[in-house]
């Protein structure tokens, strides 16, 4: 008897056994539950998450242009960001995972993903209110918030957008209403609980603007300006990042306005660049003290500061050329989902992007799955289909 195996099978259950652990692994670590394996135990799991995404390559077997390319500029950022975090951060393994996912079916991987966060997410409150793990309360004169099990408000709000924004891609065109009112539940109840206004703001935007195209298609694939704009969304939301936070001043009454809205984070993000400034290739001693908690659900007593945009944290933590490679990455990938006229996927990575003045956690995988598109992107000729199936087989013999 011969029993026949597609290369590209086995290596897609070996890259998903490294994703589904890492995944876990990652979303367990924002909550309570760190605490059995923070330290070196979380690193053994991403040194053997690695070996199985070398494993996985060394079965594939081969090598195109395109990946060797992409494989040049991921090793490039890996050293810069290796250099400015660890050899094995959490940065790192989105450019490990990033690459190794080049010839993956983004559906596939977005099913997975919503699956996996949603279970985490579900299992962690349920366990915050079961009183097996912490629910930490933050209650100030300004607000009330639950960290439903997680070290930090913000992480549940993450999770949720990006499963919210899996969810509408992977059934753009067919989106149903009880998966509308489903998503709609699920923000809310996180927005009722944390108080995290702007991510679900953002998310109920996504939520209605979605279903809108799909009702009027023609308005999404007929705008020529639109396309545009999406296309150059990231490097807009860069560059308004920057100036407003370069300039900004409490004297003038619009940016105090405009600073109230975003929590603060104008004012922060010009304090940390008059503190530490920014460089080529990053800053290495910087001291960013957030409002998150540690395993033991304690708060640093050091005066806070923090930069929550994404664009700003890139500049200062990986220095101005990784910066400007992944704003470029990101907007090649824009255009090319433009060429191919997926303009869900457009609308969805131009939300993202306004997302990322406001929140830097979409800099990790398990809050943003769409760095993933950036793999096929640069590896395929089309959006998230492999660039040539490997038709070789291995014969077992029995």
């Amino acid at each position: 008897m011969k029993i026949k195996i597609r290369k590209n099978s086995f290596s897609e259950v070996i890259f998903f056994s490294a994703y589904f652990i890492y995944l876990f692994f990652a979303l367990l670590r924002t909550s309570f539950y760190c605490r059995y394996f923070e330290g070196t135990i979380y690193t053994a799991i991403k040194l053997f998450c690695i070996y199985l995404l070398i494993l996985n390559e060394v079965i594939k077997s081969k090598l195109t242009l395109k990946s060797l390319r992409g494989l040049f500029v991921c090793g490039a950022m890996y050293v810069v960001i290796a250099y400015n975090t660890s050899f094995f951060s959490d940065v790192v393994m989105l450019l490990a995972f990033v690459y190794c996912g080049r010839n993956i079916s983004f559906e596939k991987i977005a099913k997975i993903t919503i699956y996996t966060s949603s279970s985490i997410l579900i299992f962690v409150i349920l366990s915050s209110y079961a009183g097996i793990i912490n629910n930490y309360i933050e209650n100030t004169e300004m607000r009330r918030r639950e960290y439903l099990g997680f070290r930090y408000s913000l992480y549940p709000a993450a999770i949720i957008f990006n499963i919210t924004a899996l969810v509408l891609y992977i059934n753009r065109g067919k989106i149903k209403l009880r998966q509308v009112l489903l998503l709609l539940i699920s923000n809310f109840f996180v927005f009722y609980k944390t108080n995290s206004r702007l991510s679900f703001y953002m998310a109920v935007l996504m939520i209605i603007i979605m279903p809108l195209f799909q009702k009027f298609p023609k308005i999404l694939e007929n705008s020529k300006i639109f396309h545009i704009g999406m296309g150059l969304s990231f490097i807009i939301a860069a560059v308004c990042s920057v100036v407003l936070t370069v300039i900004y001043n409490p004297n003038i009454e619009w940016m105090k306005k405009l600073n109230a809205i975003f929590n603060d984070r104008l004012k922060f993000g010009n304090r940390s660049l008059m503190m530490y400034g920014v460089s080529i290739l990053g800053k290495r001693n910087m001291e960013w003290i957030g409002n998150g908690l540690d395993s033991a659900g304690n708060k640093s007593t050091e005066t806070y500061l923090w930069v929550d945009n994404f664009y700003i944290s890139i500049i200062q933590r990986f220095g101005i050329l990784v910066s400007i490679v992944i704003i470029l990455l990101l907007t090649f990938t824009l255009f090319k989902c433009w060429k191919v006229k997926n303009y869900y996927l457009m609308l969805i990575l131009t939300l993202i992007a306004g997302h990322c003045m406001i929140d830097d956690l979409f800099l990790y995988l398990n809050y943003n799955t769409f760095w993933f598109v950036i793999g096929s992107t640069l590896m395929t000729d089309k959006i998230g289909i492999p660039y040539k199936k490997n038709k070789f087989m291995i014969k077992l013999k029995n």
